[in-house]
């Protein structure tokens, strides 16, 4: 049975990759067409996420997107899990060495100044050479995929996700793999209020502060306090420690 997303994917998001000229610095038309083949594609990997192998290791899939053996093409929130669409890539781009570890460590929510400070070099040195590194896949850092994210802490040795899944299937000659996660249950964050968790929920998904305002009918300004207020809560700083948190939490189980 096919999920109902709730409209978190790439034809929505222009930070997320684009589907299916992600790496191309085009802008896709908006017709007919396009429209039916995501969803011809998307119905590809749900079908394959269905009969993933389940209780998969991320790890592999982290070493593949750091040696640009796979792309992330396509995210969706749905109710009880999040599906991430990548490509096998032909033509490689693979980080270096220092890149791999610079983006790992951030993804496993390492606060970029205590790594500059380990590495005896700026901040914004470390900011900029994170930033090129993400390029290399076709990411930005504000809408790194939720599995990706994850798939970099499992490697960087923290909890495994239960219930991961992974399938491979092909979409009109293209080589795909579906990977998807459990949708996080924050309320297993007790230290926030039911307010927060719900935010932290957002955030977890690559909702923006902009987002968050739109669908809570509030100010920006509002949720501005409340990210600052859910961090400070947790002890943590940003998106990826977030995800950090609610992992060892058991939020994603």
């Amino acid at each position: 049975m096919l999920i109902q997303t709730d409209g978190v994917n790439a034809l929505e998001n222009p930070y997320r990759p684009k589907y299916p000229w992600a790496g191309q610095n085009i802008e896709p038309p908006v017709s007919a067409a396009y429209l039916d083949g995501s969803k011809l594609l998307w119905r590809a990997a749900l079908e394959a996420d269905e009969r993933g192998t389940p209780d998969a290791s991320l790890r592999d899939i982290w070493l593949s997107v750091s040696r640009g053996e796979l792309r992330a093409w396509w995210e969706s929130i749905g109710p009880d899990r999040i599906l991430l669409v990548a490509r096998h890539c032909s033509t490689r781009t693979a980080m270096t060495s220092e890149e791999q570890s610079i983006v790992a460590r951030v993804f496993a929510g390492e606060q970029q100044k205590v790594l500059a400070s380990d590495l005896a070099i700026a901040a914004s040195t470390v900011s900029g050479r994170f930033v090129r590194a993400l390029a290399k896949l076709d990411l930005v850092p504000r809408a790194v995929p939720v599995s990706l994210v994850l798939a970099a802490q499992t490697f960087a040795g923290m909890v495994p996700v239960g219930g991961a899944r992974r399938a491979a299937f092909e979409h009109r000659g293209t080589k795909c793999l579906a990977v998807s996660v459990p949708r996080p249950v924050t309320r297993r964050l007790s230290e926030l209020t039911p307010a927060e968790q719900t935010v932290a929920q957002w955030i977890i998904e690559g909702r923006s502060r902009l987002e968050v305002a739109a669908r809570r009918r509030t100010s920006v300004h509002t949720v501005a306090r409340q990210f600052h207020a859910i961090f400070s809560r947790l002890g943590i700083t940003g998106r990826c420690a977030l995800i950090g948190k609610a992992l060892e939490s058991g939020c994603f189980s």
